[in-house]
């Protein structure tokens, strides 16, 4: 009989669309490879099912794995809001503290473990501490460093960070580095605290040539014609980064093109739809999974942000050798050179000079070095296997 974890998020979190989708995704499928049947509480649903006045639903994700998905008009409306406003989802820890809705309660009662994605859910331990449960926090980053430094939204988001960290039994981060930032509010943080990276399954990463000569027809790009991928969600150093690379094609379009080679976007990161002979931009897909079988070499250009970064996981999950900035690569171990080519925004063409005239052996064996040097990073099923769950 599989023990019942229930992870209890703020987001409808399948499909996985964004980075923080996809860490939660990958850390419940990784549970359910490790033998346990794992049910998802998400608050709010997507903006599209809340147009076709769909009802809250529970829906088979794969075996041992359900979502269970709230689509109270008033809840997805406040989210919806907030998140049009840039501010961060506090509404939630209100709510919370006052009301649970009743489907939550349900699925409570009936688990063995219980985890938290995100701080903001904190305020369910009063109810979990009657029936004499707890709760594990998944944090993502630090969330206070998404918001301007000492601010008063900062601040705030930082509180509920401290008080999320008080009241869990057990703690997931992403680095030691996210750990550290909390250290001084709380000395006896580390004994509670386990490290688990954004990894992911890599099974679901394996592709064939005729994954890749497909995707290469539907986009009209020649097969000899290197593609450099970017990706991400609408998370600010992402967009940030799109842009600086939008302008920079501006400026670069011969040279690319005596490269040969094509710049892809793919993701939510950009609303743009761009389709120009060597700089092309799908926005928000279905599955990203095809457009990592394409890819040649993988770009990471962020240079800010909180956390490690999913994309890079992925990217080296699919053995896609990597640009990257030296900011891009934290937390990972990686050599300029030997397992990825490090460099500056303002050096982005000298690297892309560079890459072309790697040869096919010298693509793969860049990859197979990055992989194996973090393979303990990139796998999630792996790191799970160590957490002391009863």
């Amino acid at each position: 009989m599989r023990k019942k974890i229930l992870f209890i998020s703020a987001l409808q979190i399948f499909p996985p669309e964004s980075g923080g989708h996809l860490r939660s995704a990958n850390l419940c499928r990784a549970l359910v490879k490790n033998g346990f049947q794992v049910d998802l509480y998400s608050l709010t649903g997507r903006k599209n099912d809340y147009k076709e006045m769909k009802k809250s639903s529970r829906e088979i994700i794969e075996e041992h794995l359900t979502e269970y998905t709230n689509r109270n008009p008033l809840f997805g409306l406040i989210q919806f809001l907030f998140y049009r406003l840039h501010l961060p989802p506090i509404w939630i820890t209100l709510l919370t503290t006052f009301f649970i809705p009743r489907e939550l309660k349900k699925m409570m009662d009936s688990a063995d473990e219980i985890i938290i994605d995100f701080p903001f859910l904190y305020p369910v331990y009063s109810y979990l501490k009657r029936r004499q449960k707890g709760y594990w926090l998944n944090t993502h980053n630090a969330e206070f460093e998404l918001y301007k430094q000492d601010s008063l939204i900062a601040n705030i988001v930082k509180k509920i960070e401290i008080q999320s960290m008080v009241h869990a039994q057990n703690i997931f981060f992403c680095s030691v580095s996210d750990q550290a930032k909390f250290e001084p509010y709380l000395p006896s943080l580390s004994n509670k605290s386990f490290f688990v990276p954004n990894g992911v399954d890599i099974s679901r990463f394996r592709f064939t040539d005729s994954d890749r000569l497909l995707v290469r027809r539907e986009l009209k790009i020649e097969d000899h014609q290197k593609i450099f991928f970017f990706t991400g969600s609408q998370y600010a150093p992402n967009r940030e980064a799109y842009e600086f690379l939008k302008n920079w094609y501006q400026t670069h379009r011969e040279d690319l093109a005596k490269l040969n080679s094509v710049i892809l976007v793919v993701g939510s990161v950009s609303q743009d739809s761009i389709n120009e002979p060597h700089f092309k931009v799908l926005g928000k897909v279905e599955s990203m999974l095809p457009y990592f079988a394409v890819a040649d070499f993988a770009l990471n250009l962020v240079i800010k942000g909180s956390g490690s970064s999913v994309k890079m996981i992925e990217f080296l999950a699919a053995k896609i050798p990597v640009i990257t900035t030296s900011f891009g690569a934290r937390g990972l171990t990686l050599v300029d050179q030997k397992s990825c080519l490090f460099t500056d925004q303002s050096e982005l063409l000298a690297a892309l000079k560079k890459a072309v005239v790697l040869n096919k052996d010298e693509q793969m064996m860049m990859a197979k070095e990055a992989l194996e040097q973090n393979i303990n990073q990139v796998d999630m099923t792996e790191a799970l296997k160590k957490l002391p769950f009863s």
